[in-house]
């Protein structure tokens, strides 16, 4: 009896070098043989192993990871995936200078530190005949992630604001918080210039509720200004002229600053007070003052001291003086014979200033 054992033991030891892995438990027994193996039963049939793993062969036949390996480094199945080890050995391990590039997908910036499952899980599986596949362990398997990074990434930070496949136009793939270096604003209906550069983006965007994104609360952004026509859309506050001169703020500013005075296109005869003599080369800020001012009145005192100390009224100045210069008076001696001092004999070569002091 003993001798039959032993025997029965040796035909079995023979025909199968070790049990299989739990993963092809299904087809342990010697009439199970050949549906891996060739008919002489000494290789692997690889055409056998691409009838039940479809998707190694769907990789193959689109030019992928497996086509690499199996085309191009001529490797056969087990050099890979090791069997009849029962489950002391993976069945597959990856090699540690395993090239991600093959794969189509290169990994770049941050993805190159992640670990394989921080990707490759179940949760990210993206496309439908992976998961129906009754043949692919969901937990173990590598395939079924799509390239696009809503794959593992949801977009419901932009709360549908921007489509799925535009990721790359904004962010790169060291931090999505990288925005800066590769967003280009200059694409948008509101190219940025001037001081408008170095705004905050949330001083213009206005902010969505936050939201819980990957376990770290942020606050996303609302990517369409509502209205943006017009600089009094965001600067209406700034507006120190109270609307008087409309909408038209380019017309006198430019986007340096709200002081760069743009003197070029800048008519200050549509002001009501037209520049003449030395008011044209004098400093805007000289009149207005720091704030730009607006001067109502449109007389003299308003910016030059009266050294007559009123005793002539404030719109009569243009009398004896013009806008070249105070000095001397054009005020005639024709002019001083209708006051109530006319001038006679000697008085008719004196100095004004003899007497008018």
């Amino acid at each position: 009896m003993k001798t039959l054992f032993l025997i029965i033991l040796f035909e079995i030891q023979l025909f199968s070098p070790g049990e299989l892995s739990k993963y092809h438990k299904h087809l342990e027994g010697d009439k199970n043989c050949y549906q891996c193996h060739s008919n002489k039963g000494e290789k692997i049939d690889q055409n056998s192993c691409l009838r039940c793993h479809i998707e190694i062969k769907n990789s193959i036949d689109n030019k992928k990871y497996h086509y690499h390996t199996t085309k191009i480094e001529k490797k056969s199945c087990e050099k890979c995936h090791k069997e009849h080890f029962k489950d002391r050995y993976p069945l597959y391990t990856l090699p540690k200078n395993f090239n991600h590039d093959v794969t189509g997908y290169k990994l770049d910036g941050k993805h190159e530190k992640l670990e394989c499952r921080e990707c490759h899980k179940e949760g990210f599986i993206v496309k439908k005949h992976v998961l129906l596949d009754k043949n692919i362990d969901k937990k173990r398997t590598y395939f079924g992630l799509g390239k696009g990074c809503v794959g593992c990434h949801p977009n419901s930070f932009h709360n549908d604001e921007i489509s799925d496949d535009d990721c790359s136009s904004c962010h790169d793939q060291t931090s999505f918080k990288n925005i800066y270096k590769t967003f280009e604003h200059d694409n948008t209906e509101f190219p940025l210039n001037g001081a408008h550069k170095n705004v905050r983006c949330d001083k213009c965007h206005e902010q969505h509720p936050k939201v819980d994104y990957l376990g770290e609360m942020r606050t996303p952004l609302k990517h369409k200004v509502k209205d943006f026509e017009s600089c009094i859309s965001c600067h209406k506050k700034d507006d120190i002229h109270n609307g008087q001169y409309g909408e038209s703020c380019e017309t006198c500013h430019t986007t340096d600053g709200f002081k760069f005075i743009n003197l070029k296109s800048f008519n200050h005869d549509k002001t009501g007070f037209q520049l003449k003599g030395a008011h044209k080369k004098a400093d805007c800020l000289v009149c207005h003052q720091k704030n730009f001012k607006y001067i109502k009145e449109k007389n003299c005192l308003n910016c030059h001291h009266d050294i007559h100390n009123g005793e002539y009224s404030a719109d009569s100045c243009e009398n004896c003086h013009n806008q070249h210069y105070f000095s001397p008076s054009e005020f005639t001696q024709e002019q001083h014979q209708k006051t109530n001092f006319k001038l006679t004999g000697a008085h008719n070569a004196i100095s004004c200033k003899s007497c008018h002091k």
